[in-house]
């Protein structure tokens, strides 16, 4: 099953939501861990700030410094530590000349300037901005500087540590999300293992499970929902696989046509293969009646066209809501609960074209008209009693066994007979000569190199045609193919 590329983002945060006052508050809380501080204090909240929006004293582990006279030192008051100034912009646009105006604003030139300087915004930041804070600053003495732009804050706030931060400003929190993340990977791995307990590991599986609406407390009473029959509250579905994501159904399965020459297709949706059972006599058989027409259609197709339109659907495990494993006395087969979407409980779905044992994606083909809109029943061939087809002993063989009834021809030798037309075929079983009545299914031309491309995996066909006409003829030759069923003494 092919997974649809999905890529996850998460919405900027909006500073601007902030007001001044709580934009500086976000920021003194993001740079309590950035420094070991013997004390930060939010100047800018008392107004009269001196150019300080918070000022922070980092501490300083020199408590005694030598002075020119080695008899005498200086004591250093704990306190007394590396100043700081802290600024705090929330500005939508900070540019080179904006930024410089700042520093000269709150650092006058000749005067003993701050240890370290932080200046926090809200906007974006470019290189020049950057290349003119890093200048201003170096020329007025500033021992260390950072400047904090939009990116630089969304990457503190995003870091495990700064979760409380970035859900006490935003009301948004990761590590929230992790937790549900696990509760969820939690209850999906033990859906998984209570369906392994009940369905085995079996890399091909076919079994029914009863698929149930967690909103309906009407089960099973399908009268109590006028749209049952678009919308579904529960439907049994034939689970084929389990997948690492969840389980894989047969949602439905149609009777389809494929030519991989001309890369073309259809199928008929008259009636799925995949229907539920019922109880109900008349239902069934309708059901059975349609069918019926269907495949007798469905025959008249070349054999090597014949094949089956499949949707696969999937219903996740973290979709899973509740499994039941032994389900009730109206469906002794495994309920699983799951929140249905319009009559659907499958999150992913995939549609391909089964041609015998092979998958095929249907991308790059074209859909074309084979199937009728409406079936009817045939009328039935003519019987030709009189017409008996000899047969060498091995194709004979074949016939009588089922394991290939086609006759082949370069000639007209059969262009007497029609679909649906009934005759025999003759030839030797053990030394006893023997006849069967076979009916014509389907006639059709086709060059030998076509034909051999679309049997491409029957690897006794040259074989078979050579026993017939002598030789394999050349590929571009127009054969005739007659393709055939037994036919029974009842029928």
């Amino acid at each position: 099953m092919t997974k649809p590329t999905i890529t996850r983002t998460y919405g900027q945060i909006h500073f601007e939501d902030l007001d001044p006052k709580r934009f500086e508050d976000l920021v003194r809380q993001l740079i309590y861990d950035f420094k070991d501080w013997q004390s930060i204090e939010a100047t800018g909240r008392g107004g009269a700030d001196d150019g300080f929006d918070i000022r922070a004293y980092e501490r300083n582990y020199a408590e005694r410094e030598a002075t020119d006279d080695a008899d005498e030192v200086t004591e250093v008051h704990p306190m007394n530590g590396n100043l700081w100034m802290i600024q705090c912009k929330r500005e939508q646009d900070l540019g080179p000349i904006r930024v410089r105006k700042i520093i000269q604003e709150n650092i006058t030139a000749g005067q003993v300037p701050p240890y370290g300087y932080i200046l926090a915004a809200s906007a974006n930041i470019s290189k020049k901005t950057h290349d003119a804070f890093r200048e201003e600053l170096q020329k007025l003495g500033v021992m260390e500087f950072y400047l904090w732009g939009k990116a630089a804050l969304e990457d503190m706030l995003f870091l495990p540590k700064n979760d409380r931060i970035l859900f006490t400003f935003f009301g948004l929190s990761f590590v929230t999300k992790r937790r549900s993340r696990a509760t969820e990977i939690r209850t999906a791995v033990t859906v998984k293992n209570k369906l392994l307990s009940i369905l085995g590991n079996n890399a091909n599986m076919h079994h029914p499970i009863l698929v149930r609406d967690i909103k309906d407390d009407n089960y099973p009473y399908e009268d109590a929902y006028p749209d049952f029959e678009s919308y579904p509250r529960w439907r049994t579905y034939t689970a084929v696989e389990q997948h690492p994501l969840g389980l894989i159904f047969e949602e439905l399965e149609y009777y389809a046509y494929i030519d991989t020459i001309k890369k073309e297709y259809d199928f008929t949706s008259f009636c799925n293969l995949q229907e539920q059972p019922t109880d109900d006599d008349e239902e069934y058989q309708q059901r059975y009646k349609k069918k019926e027409l269907a495949l007798d259609f469905f025959h008249s197709l070349p054999n090597a066209r014949q094949s089956y339109y499949i949707s696969y659907a999937l219903i996740g495990y973290k979709d899973m809501i509740l499994v039941d494993a032994k389900g009730d006395n109206w469906n002794e087969r495994p309920h699983i609960f799951v929140d249905f979407i319009k009559g659907s409980p499958f999150s992913k779905s995939r549609q391909l074209i089964k041609l015998r044992n092979e998958d095929i994606d249907l991308e790059g083909y074209k859909r074309i008209s084979i199937f009728p809109q409406d079936f009817k029943k045939e009328d039935p061939g003519q019987f030709h009693e009189d017409k008996i087809i000899a047969l060498d002993d091995d194709t004979f063989f074949r016939f009588s066994n089922f394991i290939d009834m086609t006759l082949y021809a370069i000639d007209d030798r059969y262009a007497d007979l029609s679909p649906k037309d009934t005759f025999q075929v003759e030839g030797s079983l053990d030394g006893v000569k023997q006849k069967a009545k076979v009916s014509l299914t389907c006639a059709y031309q086709m060059t030998v190199s076509n034909y051999f491309t679309e049997n491409v995996k029957d690897f006794e066909l040259k074989e078979k045609i050579k026993l017939q006409l002598g030789k394999v003829p050349a590929a571009k030759v127009i054969m005739n193919i007659y393709e055939l069923k037994p036919v029974y003494n009842y029928e």
